[in-house]
């Protein structure tokens, strides 16, 4: 009948404003990328600390002994550090990036490290092999300036003896081109859940951009599969009815109807169903509009087979009188008032074609008595069989 729930999609998106707007977008990326300079970026994580013993409370028999120390009678305590270094930048960091003049690594405030410092992770077997991370003046971790290339991180464990009424302090130590400051980060204190609006604007300026652009792209995609599923269901559903109609059509008239005005009717509830036959028993009845439809098919045909003819004889005349009534037809004082038959027209035409619809001299409509009883059957088996 109408355009399907694709087309209709189709029509009402403005591609041309989403055309603008992918413009734009990919514009200010490329202006980005063309004045942008990429820069270096070193994040500092203590990603865990946690106490070797968790005794709260002092108790009279209990001693704990470390390097012959009693650290519970000292009031010390031993706690486990994790730090993690990534680089989380546009670059890669060369060995040329570091002050050669101060260490690189980090200190201890307020504690001592025991034992050496060693690597527990890391997604780089260069960084597992090249660090050497090693102890200096019991509260300073020094590591090798070696290169740290993008997405790459390593972590550190050490363990720090400290005094129990003051927790010890992880500092970075060494300088970077371009890094202003390299500030550490307890993510564990903040149980990795960051603000909406760190949410929202993670990653570089090219990503924000990029961001909004795949969304945009991604739900344009999931309006047309959506579409393209409610007009495929829809379609499941049609073809469901149409064959329940045509066991109807079967049981009515005992088989396949043979009668072709039993076919033009058995096919228009098919395809539409009892609206279909009731809006046709209406339309029958004596429409003004209808006569008005029938007379235009009947010049069409007319006009049709005559040009036809003159092909033959190769004598057109366009100041044919037959040639002046259809274009009379189609102009703006006839036309307009037929729209809303027009989604009948080939029905219509095919029923006048084979003289189940006609007019007399008297432009009253004929319609052949055979078809009305046909129809009138139809309606009232199906309207009792709901």
């Amino acid at each position: 009948m109408g355009k399907s729930l694709l087309e209709q999609i189709e029509n009402k998106i403005y591609w041309g404003i989403l055309g603008t707007i992918l413009t734009m977008a990919f514009g200010a990326i490329g202006l980005y990328s063309y004045f942008h300079t990429p820069k270096p970026s070193i994040l500092f994580e203590i990603i865990n600390e946690s106490n070797v013993l968790d005794v709260h409370k002092p108790l009279e028999d209990l001693t704990i002994f470390f390097e012959n120390e009693n650290i519970q009678k000292k009031n010390l305590n031993l706690r486990i550090f994790t730090i993690q270094i990534s680089n989380n930048g546009e670059v890669d960091i060369l060995q040329s990036y570091y002050d050669k003049n101060i260490n690189w690594g980090f200190r201890v405030d307020n504690g001592k490290i025991i034992n050496d410092a060693r690597i527990i992770t890391s997604n780089s077997e260069y960084l597992k092999s090249n660090l050497s991370p090693h102890v200096m003046d019991d509260n300073v971790v020094e590591l090798e300036k070696v290169i740290l290339e993008k997405g790459k991180y390593f972590s550190i464990e050490i363990l720090v003896l400290h005094n129990k009424e003051t927790l010890p302090e992880i500092k970075p130590i060494g300088k970077v081109v371009s890094i202003e400051n390299i500030i550490p980060v307890k993510t564990w204190e903040q149980n990795l859940e960051p603000r909406f609006w760190d949410k929202f604007f993670y990653g570089g300026f090219l990503i924000n951009i990029l961001r909004p652009i795949i969304i945009l792209i991604c739900l344009i995609l999931l309006i047309i599969s959506i579409v393209i599923s409610v007009d495929k269901i829809g379609d499941i559903k049609k073809n469901r009815k149409k064959k329940y109609r045509k066991k109807e059509v079967l049981k009515l008239f005992g088989g396949e109807p043979e009668d072709e005005n039993i076919k033009i009717l058995s096919n228009s509830y098919i395809n539409e169903g009892i609206r279909e036959l009731k809006y046709f028993e209406k339309l029958i009845s004596g429409s003004e509009k209808l006569i008005f439809e029938i007379k235009m098919i009947k010049l069409e045909q007319e006009y049709e087979t005559k040009i036809k003819e003159m092909e033959k004889t190769q004598e057109a005349d366009e100041d044919d009188e037959l040639s002046k009534e259809i274009e009379y037809i189609y102009s703006e004082r006839y036309y307009p008032s037929m729209r809303y038959l027009r989604y009948y027209r080939p029905q219509l035409r095919d029923l006048v074609g084979k003289n189940i619809l006609d007019i007399d001299p008297q432009d009253e409509l004929i319609v052949d008595p055979i078809l009305k009883k046909n129809l009138t059957k139809m309606i009232k088996y199906l309207e009792k069989k709901g």
